[in-house]
């Protein structure tokens, strides 16, 4: 263990204080500066939620409020909102900072993460591993996104939690890690189904780089695919071809004739632009290069190509939609961490 007063632990601490202050200004007012329809629905679910835990309000508000869950657009299990319920029974009522503060506690979660992977794969450790937490936590979108009463900061946590839980499994292969990988990695997907193209990539390539034999790895990523994709294979599957509640999104948003679109292509480069800025891509791809060739560039290059694939699946949404490229901010945090942490011992 570091000691307690080492420098970098109190870098690191300093870093997620400042994280969570940020991003606790003005936290109980309506959200209205991030999406806000995609946020009403994660409140209106809560609502309901909590009047049905024992939440305090008259009978015709809690049959307004069921009705109102019902006419919601259902993309993913409401597991947000049913920790937001429990924070409302908690404080003694309805307010909008709890599932703020969820979320940016996950996005936090997220960073502890962010730090255990560089430390494990960066080239300069621990120096690249702070400069990796540091971007994480502080690029502009980043902060705005894990403010917001959606899902995605805990399905960005999730996927970072599983990639350190796949590296400890190439670490030290035993049932009992691939077991555990494999679970974190379900609540993953369970969480957000697209986070899949994330952890898939990375752990065939992992495979790849620390295990001899094509049968091998074909049998352990189809052991490890099989436990994790169980429990949203059964969500997932019942809401497109059982409710039909998700087939009409997967129509909307999965348009590959959009590949010979010059539009497509320029309204993906400008939410990559929005969310993390081409000097850090640039940097990021500068980055990826310096990690050791083997199981460090490996996982970096399997989460390139797993967003590369998520966004030529999901054409429409990833091409207008901002947050739908959130999982290049823990891509280009990972990875722009050696080039400035040789900057830094430069100057």
């Amino acid at each position: 263990l570091l000691p307690l007063f080492e420098p970098r632990r109190v870098v690191l601490v300093l870093l997620f204080v400042t994280a969570l202050s940020l991003r606790l200004v003005h936290i109980n007012q309506p959200p209205l500066d991030f999406h806000t329809v995609r946020q009403y629905n994660t409140l209106v679910v809560a609502r309901d939620y909590y009047y049905k835990l024992g939440g305090s309000a008259p009978e015709w508000q809690r049959e307004l409020a069921s009705l109102n869950r019902e006419r919601q657009d259902k993309w993913e299990p409401s597991i947000l909102p049913a920790l937001a319920a429990f924070g409302y029974l908690a404080v003694g009522g309805e307010h909008f900072w709890v599932p703020r503060v969820l979320s940016a506690l996950f996005w936090l979660v997220g960073g502890v993460f962010v730090y255990l992977v560089a430390r494990r794969l960066a080239p300069r450790p621990p120096e690249a591993a702070v400069a990796s937490t540091a971007v994480f936590l502080f690029l502009p979108f980043g902060v705005a996104a894990s403010r917001s009463t959606q899902p995605d900061s805990m399905m960005v946590a999730a996927v970072l939690a599983s990639i350190y839980m796949i590296l400890r499994y190439h670490d030290r292969p035993s049932t009992s890690n691939l077991v555990v990988g494999a679970g974190v990695t379900a609540f993953a997907v369970l969480t957000k189904g697209v986070s899949v193209f994330l952890i898939a990539p990375v752990f065939l390539l992992a495979a790849q780089a620390t295990t001899g034999g094509v049968g091998v790895i074909a049998r352990r990523f189809g052991v490890f695919l099989a436990l994790a994709l169980l429990p949203a294979l059964a969500f997932y599957g019942y809401r497109i071809f059982g409710s039909g509640s998700l087939a009409g999104v997967a129509k909307g948003d999965i348009l590959p004739q959009l590949w010979t679109s010059p539009s497509f292509w320029r309204g993906w480069a400008e939410q990559v632009r929005s969310v993390v800025g081409y000097p850090l891509v640039v940097a990021a791809m500068v980055g990826t290069l310096l990690f050791r060739a083997g199981l460090p560039r490996h996982v970096l290059l399997g989460l390139w190509a797993g967003y590369l694939a998520f966004g030529l699946v999901f054409t429409y949404t990833i091409s207008t939609h901002a947050y739908w490229n959130l999982p290049l901010v823990p891509i280009v945090a990972l990875a722009t961490g050696p080039p400035i942490a040789l900057v830094v011992e430069a100057v």
